[in-house]
């Protein structure tokens, strides 16, 4: 009985005040949040000369109000790009002040235009056919890989 007599009745009282708190720490630890959302405020494009602003956005699925998604993001790089309009498109974000991401899809045209399409030597296939397999046409981007 002696042994027990040292402990006071403070020490006993503040002991479990803190054996309290740090369980209830541990306790709200292990509680996850659930992942909050991020909705896309703008998309903007930036670069394009030769297509108008509205005809990519038209091609866009990321659009403002829905949640940011990069994989959503890189799909419709790889759409543009698809085009064979444009030499290169990047995509870029930026973080606002009100939880909200601005999308920004960075364009770069090809410098050229093509001006005329010759077939020469094409005797046995029409000037039609020989169009729809090359789908080269007159006042397109010149695009070095395709042509």
């Amino acid at each position: 009985m002696r042994a027990l007599a040292r402990f006071s009745s403070t020490t006993t009282r503040l002991a479990a005040v803190f054996l309290g708190i740090a369980l209830g720490s541990w306790l709200s630890y292990a509680q996850e949040a659930a992942p909050r959302k991020i909705l896309v405020a703008d998309v903007k494009v930036t670069g394009n000369r030769r297509v108008q602003t509205q005809t990519i956005t038209a091609m866009l699925k990321t659009r403002p109000g829905v949640e940011y998604n990069p994989d959503q993001i890189q799909e419709d790089v790889r759409t543009l790009i698809a085009t064979n309009q444009f030499g290169n498109v990047q995509a870029r974000y930026l973080n606002r002040q009100d939880g909200r991401v601005d999308v920004f899809f960075v364009i770069v045209d090809y410098p050229n235009v093509v001006e005329e399409v010759r077939f020469e030597g094409a005797h046995s296939i029409k000037k039609k056919e020989l169009e729809e397999l090359t789908r080269i046409k007159k006042g397109q981007p010149l695009n070095p890989t395709q042509n």
